[in-house]
């Protein structure tokens, strides 16, 4: 009788202790969210997460579907990825363009409506004209200066870069680091928060990936199309110049692949790198002439004496400083022609270096820890948020940075595995030892001119195809390891 009572007794505790139990955790359940929405760092690093996760899930869960599947599947599938996060950002955070990127709007609308005076700043530095003559072409076409034209066509560029990227590592390794290069491009922040910039540096970026997937079908092809691709590849090369000055690198890292690495006769080195070469300076000199055209001066000679200039300015750590700009407002009017302005910052660059001795080694250390900075973008998308800015989060500068700063951390320590083990290996595919020549050169170039935080929007996307790269030898070299040890 007394144990009938206990358990009894025990059912009744049971039932209540699962009501109560049930009962807590539904009142919790909507603390985590109350907690959440209070919290706008919870909100930004949660969502972010999330997104990724379901993202990285939903394609390991079609794995088998995607990896039987065509390239151009993967390709879409990535591509929709890396739209609907870069939608959903633009969406939720509306910025003011300040600094450059609001001289960049301010002059495509004066370009658009014929309100654009020349001057002599921009004979010295005919690329800040560029994308504002692309945009003001943009502003005609729309019938207006819409705000968002430079959103929109960021977007474009990035949802392209992604897809350029997944095709590049599918092509070069195999589909499955494809599908991982390209939702590492797709999901990359510093690439994503790029988008809301009305600036040049995402389509650069979209064009010279573009560039390097036309470049490895070089290799895949034969005859006069394998010398057509070779011409389109430094044609997106020539395009990417226009946006910022440094498409020459892909030109000579091309250039040193087929001489040095293509084992092809000479004949064919010969035909493909004329046929690249041509193709990249007839656009180039075509376009330089439209600058000039809306400038009035033709491209001065040397191009690089203020780049110089400030690249070797220690204090700044060759970054631009109101200093030399005060210098810069000095001396532009005392003189009438761009090339003997440039000629004279040239000359005081050169002395900069040639006083240094010693000291510029750790000087181009300091500037190469500017590839780890991301202070750029968690300023700018914090400080220039305005009214119409849906999710206001102008004191989270120190999330957007850890974020960026994470990611950003891995791709550039995967790429420099990535680019120690593309030395190493014997055999590698074109398109990464393009790659890798391409960076290598980049940096090197950026040692010794201007640089900041700013200028890596337009390399992000060839530092995360060399991230995974490297990433994906790492784990997989891990695992040859661990089963080979069983």
């Amino acid at each position: 009788m007394a144990n009938k009572i206990i358990n009894i007794f025990k059912k009744c505790f049971r039932r209540i202790e699962i009501i109560c139990i049930f009962a807590i955790c539904t009142a919790l359940l909507p603390g985590v969210f109350l907690t959440a929405f209070r919290h706008k760092e919870i909100i930004l690093a949660g969502f972010y997460a999330a997104f990724v996760m379901i993202c990285v899930l939903a394609a390991y869960m079609m794995r088998n579907t995607l990896l039987r599947a065509k390239t151009g599947t993967r390709v879409v599938y990535i591509m929709l990825i890396a739209f609907i996060i870069r939608f959903l950002v633009c969406y939720y955070l509306n910025l003011i363009q300040q600094g450059d990127y609001g001289i960049y709007l301010s002059v495509a609308q004066k370009l658009s409506s014929g309100g654009f005076k020349r001057t002599i700043y921009y004979g010295m530095f005919p690329h800040a004209l560029n994308y504002p003559i692309f945009i003001s072409g943009l502003y005609r076409l729309a019938s207006g200066s819409l705000p968002w034209i430079p959103q929109l066509v960021n977007l474009a560029a990035g949802v392209m870069e992604a897809g350029c990227v997944t095709a590049v590592a599918e092509i070069s390794v195999h589909p499955r680091f494809g599908l991982f290069a390209g939702l590492a491009a797709a999901l990359n922040p510093c690439i994503v928060f790029f988008t809301l910039f009305a600036g040049g540096e995402p389509v650069y970026g979209a064009l010279t990936m573009a560039a390097l997937l036309l470049f490895i079908n070089i290799y895949r092809k034969k005859g006069l199309i394998s010398l057509s691709f070779a011409a389109f590849s430094g044609l997106m090369c020539a395009l990417a110049n226009f946006f910022r000055p440094t498409g020459i690198i892909f030109i000579i890292a091309a250039f040193i692949m087929f001489a040095i690495f293509d084992k092809s006769n000479l004949r064919t080195k010969v035909m493909r790198s004329a046929a690249m070469i041509a193709s990249y300076a007839i656009v180039v000199f075509l376009l330089g002439q439209l600058t000039s055209s809306v400038s009035g001066y033709e491209k001065p000679s040397p191009s690089y004496g203020w780049n110089l200039f400030i690249g070797a300015n220690k204090e700044s750590k060759g970054s631009w400083n109101t200093d030399d700009a005060d210098l810069f407002n000095e001396k532009i009017e005392e003189y009438d022609d761009p090339s003997d302005l440039q000629s004279y910052f040239a000359q005081l660059g050169f002395k900069r270096y040639r006083n240094m001795k010693a000291g510029i080694l750790m000087h181009f250390v300091n500037k190469a820890a500017v590839w780890f900075d991301e202070s750029f973008i968690s300023n700018s998308v914090t400080k220039w948020q305005n009214e119409h800015t849906i999710f206001e989060s102008a004191d989270i500068a120190q999330t957007f940075q850890l974020i960026c700063s994470f990611y950003n951390l891995t791709m550039v320590f995967g790429t420099m595995a990535a680019m120690i083990c593309i030395v190493i290996l014997k055999e590698t595919a074109p398109g990464l030892k393009l790659a890798s020549l391409y960076m290598l050169g980049s940096v090197l170039v950026f040692l010794v001119l201007e640089f900041s935080s700013r200028y890596k929007g337009a390399y992000y996307s060839m530092l995360t195809l060399l991230g995974a790269y490297g990433i994906y030898i790492l784990q997989a070299k891990i695992r040859d390891k661990i089963n080979g040890g069983v």
